[in-house]
């Protein structure tokens, strides 16, 4: 057929075409958002749910009335996703979402009740995405508490339940983020002792200000799909049926680690075993003729064994700000040997000849490694340490506020951080410090800092000191030393430690500057010596052959008696 000759339609049939869809549309919108009725679009748009729906979460906010609902999912849901403004553009499959702007861990509680009895009875998940706000009232003891009756109440309701973590705020200070990875470190292991579900989610979205909207606390529409599917990952590609909420509290044994989300991998499934019942036959007895055996007497090599009476570091030393080691190299090596020290470890070494100063400051059957300041003079770090002690260099990210050397101890895999912080006053130290500390806590289990970070910390009326001593507490560091440092009797020498037993020996004045001497003792990994022990093994060799060929001649005739005399 020819193009000329197609019907070309008409006006009215394409007018009747437009209608038919937009009444389709406006039928489907109905029915997401609840109503039987399709409502005109200006009169959607402007309502007042939708306003405050997108209110904006105020830190320390009370919630309100005003709470966010999901569209009504079109087959029967199973799953109630509930919490602050955080969750309210989450959409899952089959689930009900409950967002109130505002809302601390006790509003939850308090509208939960209330709220489930509303739901249809297939609901039996429940995700519960909360305390971030509670950050801001800065009581993680009161938070704690809270956290802990509202796990209670959701334990005998019977469903399976997740506990969604919080993601880090991006631009709401050190102080407000370092709350948030102590409430999200807590919140991980309290949910393994309830037999709860975790959706960890905040290393998915530290550092990534894509996921954010302006105000550096709510997603951003991709912050929201990655959050939703983080969510469902976490609950379809781990069972856990198996961890429904009891009647009791039992102590289990933590659930596996569910892995980091692919974002580009689909979700993966488990697949079902078959186990047999058939029942387990004992072997029977063989006898064996211990006769026929050589004794061999060997020595198994020493393996590290974990005790924690032992040490592998008997006693280290640290003289902070030795300032210049211009004159002072062999005063160094000779209080090694004179001390019988295992190690050293300096601050403002000043020099950019350091290197050529450290090694005659380094004793035999010593190693040393330094870090010096790349301009402007003053500043630097340097270690002489004992050969015994294994140790490799790493790096992380370079800050301005203060200088820094990083190596690990190779024998018991210890991260040791050498800071040295300029006593100008620097208004980004904090957040930098904080940003550093959650680097390295998330690689290392044993962490070790110490070195001049010139803050009067005794001082409790200094309150740039008090807030970084908060920001230690908050991440789970201690802070060891009491004493003063300084011959002007202020503590400005520190030690700091997370996962390590450490005790302080000692802080004297060794003449060498203004700063004392530390010395302590760090218990850890010990190379044990295991005893000797006798193993029995045959050894087969052409003279062992020769007898036994020898032997078989001469017993042939009674062989072949017995094997008669058994067989009948």
């Amino acid at each position: 057929m020819a193009l000329s000759q197609l019907p070309v339609p008409r006006r009215s049939d394409v007018a009747t075409s437009n209608r038919r869809i937009k009444l389709l549309r406006e039928a489907v919108n109905g029915w997401s958002t609840g109503s039987n009725q399709p409502q005109p679009a200006h009169r959607r748009t402007g309502s007042t749910a939708s306003k405050g729906a997108i209110a904006p979460e105020r830190e320390g906010a009370v919630a309100t009335s005003v709470e966010s609902h999901s569209p009504r999912p079109l087959f029967t849901p199973s799953t109630l996703i509930i919490g602050d403004s955080i969750t309210r553009n989450i959409r899952y499959f089959n689930a009900i979402t409950r967002s109130f702007p505002g809302a601390t861990v006790t509003d939850i509680l308090r509208r939960m009740p209330d709220l489930l009895c509303s739901l249809p009875s297939t609901i039996t998940r429940i995700i519960v995405h909360v305390g971030t706000n509670d950050t801001a009232l800065q009581q993680s003891e009161v938070t704690k508490r809270d956290f802990i009756d509202l796990f209670s109440f959701l334990l005998d309701t019977g469903k399976t339940v997740f506990v969604s973590g919080p993601i880090p705020t991006l631009t709401r200070g050190s102080t407000r983020f370092s709350r948030i990875l102590a409430l999200n470190i807590w919140l991980q292991s309290t949910s393994h002792k309830f037999r709860f579900g975790f959706i960890d989610n905040f290393n998915l979205f530290w550092n990534r200000p894509s996921f954010y909207r302006h105000d550096g606390l709510h997603p951003s529409p991709l912050g929201n799909s990655i959050l939703t599917a983080n969510i469902q990952h976490t609950v379809h590609c781990v069972k856990f049926d198996l961890l429904l909420a009891q009647k009791t509290h039992p102590e289990p044994s933590p659930p596996p680690q569910i892995p980091p989300i692919p974002l580009s991998s689909p979700v993966t499934f488990p697949i079902p075993s078959i186990v047999s019942n058939r029942p387990f036959t004992h072997p029977k007895p063989w006898s064996r003729n211990y006769n026929n055996l050589k004794s061999v007497h060997i020595q198994k090599p020493s393996i590290p064994q974990q005790l924690n009476s032992s040490k592998c570091f008997p006693e280290l030393n640290l003289n902070v700000n030795v300032r210049s080691l211009s004159s002072k190299s062999f005063l160094i090596r000779d209080l090694i040997l004179d001390q019988n020290l295992n190690g050293l470890f300096l601050t403002e070494t000043w020099n950019s000849a350091a290197p050529i100063l450290l090694s005659e400051a380094t004793p035999p059957h010593f190693n040393f490694t330094n870090k010096d300041r790349k301009q402007g003079r003053g500043g630097g770090t340097a270690a002489i340490l004992d050969a015994s002690i294994s140790f490799k260099e790493i790096v992380f990210n370079a800050y301005t506020s203060f200088e820094y050397q990083t190596i690990v101890f190779n024998n018991s895999v210890i991260l040791c951080l050498i800071v040295y912080r300029p006593p100008k006053y620097n208004s980004t130290f904090i957040a930098d410090f904080s940003e550093l500390l959650s680097l390295v806590y998330v690689d290392f289990s044993k962490i070790m800092i110490l070195g001049d970070l010139n803050l009067h910390i005794d001082d409790l009326s200094d309150n740039y000191a008090q807030e970084f001593l908060n920001v230690l507490v908050n991440m789970n560091f201690t802070q060891h030393v009491n004493v003063p440092t300084h011959n002007r009797g202020h503590i400005l020498d520190l030690l700091i430690t997370h996962g390590l037993q450490v005790s302080v020996t000692s802080v004297v004045d060794v003449g060498l500057s203004d700063h004392f001497l530390l010395s302590f003792k760090l218990s850890e990994y010990v190379i044990k010596k295991l005893p000797n022990r006798t193993i029995r093994r045959r050894c087969l060799n052409p003279e062992v052959t020769a007898n036994f060929s020898t032997h078989l001649e001469n017993e042939q005739p009674n062989i072949i008696c017995r094997l008669i005399n058994t067989a009948f």
